[in-house]
């Protein structure tokens, strides 16, 4: 038990005790030191509290229990007391997360918190807000998701879940609210009517000034000019219902004092004609809901509801069977913080927009599916199961839609999704983005797919001049050599290739002519890959590349392929993309009249082996093809003055193709070392003609080593996956002679 005490005659001081008398001790903290009272709690095992040195002033401090733990967190005055006294109502206020407090730096008040480290104690408000709470007005109040604070010197209302980003201004409307109370994650308290000095009743909010506003009407009528008052106070929960203590709307008898209840069942009942949302009578909570609350539409008879004139919110809406809501206005908008529990036959009609927004940067979910003329995503949202349709716009403007293993339906000929690179649709399962009607007679022109992995924005823009089908798109992080339908088979590509896969269908095999172009970021280009001589690549029982072309843009780059008759998946590569070193490794040894090739390969169910050449890197011939073993040589005395390329084609058995390293040899001399790329993130090669007890030393700007590693005669494939990114010297040497030096960057 952390505590303060003072003995006779002395300052209050810092103790703790474990419950024996040997164990009851002041923390000897150095002197001077002085404990403030008493102001003090405890977070993570720690005590939060007020003390000086006598020289910086009275401000925040943090102990463990010993001497060395027991520190000052923050000094936000410099030059006197950051602590405001005991009128500031915030001193402190705790939840498992944080510790609340209002400080001043000698000029203004701000809200600041504090998880126990300097690092963690941060500012929350600026300086011109000039936040002040009075401790006698119940004008703060706490649960996990954070703090609500009235400013009592202008009534400001803020709400905070210890970020900065998450510290706001709710509402400034307000008039001499006190008695706070948090229900349901919603804040009640007592207010008067805004601008006047009567009507003081129940007021509620969800954290929106739409929604800050009188919620009950415990005391309603006039008497004299005056509206009867209800001045509720003592707000507490019990049993999940919310419970205060008031007067009636009888003159003569509002002296006795009632104890009312409050359910907070948000069930629309329709009972009012036209079955308006924000009419008060069509709820049993007797008002609308709120983003924190829990809200029921049954089907049935009662299945229309109608948003008209007013934004709504829900936290949670559960949708009965055939409910519809109709959102009657382009202005007209629901929004759903935390979860929309629905089913096949739920329809969100009419011109105005479904919105799935978290206020506290959390996910939104989707339990299953539903229609709906407008979706905008403002919030990272996961669908869990099922359809969701559209008729007319997805508009993913500030989060990413996760699908997991489901679909969104883009219906019709005219329904769009558009996205950004920050907010898109994440197929991060087996789910797709299909688009209905694409082609001749139907949408024409390039149609968008603002589709993505977890980490990347990688869109599709796909037109087809063929006959009008249906089309699906996911696309996944990863580049295999081999599928069966969309599955991987065997090993993902480790060089010369874009690290992604695009997965496309249509719904009706045949009578397509498509083209299709490629987004991907340079993030995703695995080592040695060559943006200018992109290939556009097509699986169909083997990766069948289109003619090399430059990549279009700069980070984001992109890559048409045309003339797309079938379907599903889809890749960029330039010629010679490999599998991973550990697979397949290719050597060549150069010599005066030939060249020497050899291979190792590991855990493959080989069939043949056909050597490749080429003059360019790009277009490989057969210069040899021999039965299948692990290690094998061979020579080539077909040799000239330029630079030549090899690599092995191994063909398994059950028809499966699969490459090796590209290695470079450049013919104009015969005594050279050649290290490449000179940018990379995983390895380097470094094709050592020169002689067998070579070294490699690599080393910082600063001159420091970072490795040495011993050279074979051939080719020597190092990796640098070690390295942090930057810029790298290097030398080749050996005992006697330096061979060559140079750079390269580890991106």
């Amino acid at each position: 038990i952390f505590f303060s005490a003072s003995e006779t005659g002395s300052n209050r001081k810092l103790w703790k005790t474990d419950g024996t008398p040997i164990g009851t001790v002041q923390i000897a903290v150095p002197e001077p030191f002085l404990f403030v009272f008493p102001f003090i709690g405890v977070l993570n095992n720690k005590m939060i509290f007020y003390g000086t040195n006598n020289t910086d002033g009275y401000e925040p401090y943090v102990s463990d229990g010993t001497a060395a733990g027991t520190f000052m967190l923050a000094n936000i005055n410099p030059t006197g007391n950051s602590h405001t006294g005991i009128t500031e109502n915030v001193q402190f206020k705790f939840n498992s997360k944080h510790c609340f407090f209002i400080s001043t730096n000698g000029t203004n008040k701000s809200l600041w918190r504090t998880d126990g480290t300097s690092a963690g104690t941060i500012q929350l408000t600026n300086d011109a807000e000039n936040v002040a709470s009075n401790t006698t007005s119940g004008s703060s109040e706490i649960d996990e998701d954070g703090l609500w604070i009235l400013n009592n010197t202008n009534y400001k209302l803020y709400k905070s879940d210890g970020t900065v980003a998450g510290t706001y201004l709710v509402t400034s409307n307000l008039t001499y609210p006190s008695n706070f109370k948090i229900f349901n994650k919603a804040l009640w308290f007592k207010a008067r009517t805004f601008g006047g000095n009567d009507d003081e009743e129940p007021w509620r909010s969800d954290g929106t000034a739409a929604n800050t506003n009188k919620a009950l009407d415990v005391a309603p009528g006039v008497y004299f000019s005056n509206r009867f008052s209800s001045s509720p106070f003592a707000f507490f929960e019990k049993n999940n219902k919310l419970y205060f203590f008031g007067k009636d709307n009888n003159f003569l008898t509002q002296t006795p004092m009632a104890l009312y209840q409050y359910t907070g069942d948000f069930t629309f009942n329709g009972s009012l004609t036209g079955g308006k949302w924000k009419d008060s009578a069509n709820w049993n909570s007797v008002m609308p809901p709120g983003i924190t609350d829990t809200v029921n539409i049954n089907g049935g008879t009662q299945n229309m509801l109608n948003i008209t004139g007013a934004k709504a919110y829900a936290g949670l809406l559960n949708l009965g069977n055939n409910a519809i809501i109709n959102l009657s206005n382009s202005i007209d908008s629901l929004v759903i913080n935390n979860k929309l529990i629905s089913n096949a036959t739920n329809n969100f009609t009419g011109n105005g927009i479904l919105v799935l927004k978290n206020n506290l940067s959390d996910t939104v979910k989707i339990s299953n599916s539903f229609t709906a003329n407008n979706l905008a995503v403002l919030s990272n949202t996961s669908l869990l199961a099922g359809t969701v349709s559209i008729n007319n716009l997805l508009n993913l403007y500030n989060g990413k839609l996760f699908l997991n293993s489901n679909v969104v339906l883009l219906q019709g000929n005219s329904s769009v999704a558009v996205g950004n690179l920050n907010s898109y649709i994440v197929t991060n399962g087996t789910g797709k983005l299909t688009i209905q009607n694409i082609g001749t007679g139907a949408r024409v022109g390039a149609v968008n797919y603002p589709i993505g992995t977890v980490s990347n924005y990688n869109p599709i823009q796909f037109t087809n001049t063929g006959v009008a089908d249906n089309f699906s798109a996911r696309v996944q992080p990863t580049l295999n050599a081999n599928y069966t339908a969309e599955i991987p088979i065997g090993s993902s590509y480790g060089t010369n290739a874009v690290n992604a896969t695009w997965f496309i269908n249509e719904e009706i095999v045949g009578g397509s002519n498509a083209s299709i172009n490629l987004q991907w970021n340079t993030v995703q280009e695995l080592i040695g890959f060559d943006r200018n001589i992109s290939q556009f690549g097509h699986y169909t029982g083997n990766w069948q590349l289109q003619t090399p072309i430059s990549a279009n843009g700069a980070n984001p780059y992109n890559l048409t392929g045309t003339g797309i008759t079938s379907f599903s998946p889809f890749g960029v590569f330039n010629a010679g993309s490999v599998l991973p070193l550990s697979l397949i490794k290719l050597s060549v040894i150069k010599h005066n009249n030939h060249n020497s090739i050899y291979w190792n390969i590991n855990n493959l169910n080989g069939g043949k082996i056909e050597i490749q050449k080429s003059s360019d890197g790009l277009q490989f011939y057969d210069i040899k093809t021999l039965p299948y073993n692990n290690v094998g040589n061979m020579f080539d005395e077909n040799i000239n003055n330029t630079k030549t390329f090899y690599r092995l084609k191994l063909t398994e058995v059950d028809g499966k193709i699969l490459y090796s390293n590209v290695v470079m040899i450049s013919n104009e001399l015969l005594n050279n070392i050649q290290l490449y790329p000179t940018i990379t993130t995983d390895y380097i090669t470094i094709q050592n003609n020169e002689a067998e007890n070579s070294m490699l030393i690599c080393f910082r700007e600063d001159g420091k080593i970072v490795f040495q590693k011993n050279l074979v005669k051939g080719t020597n494939i190092i990796s640098v996956n070690a390295l942090t990114a930057g810029v790298y010297f290097y030398q080749i040497k050996n005992k006697s002679n330096l061979y060559k030096t140079g750079k390269f960057i580890k991106s």
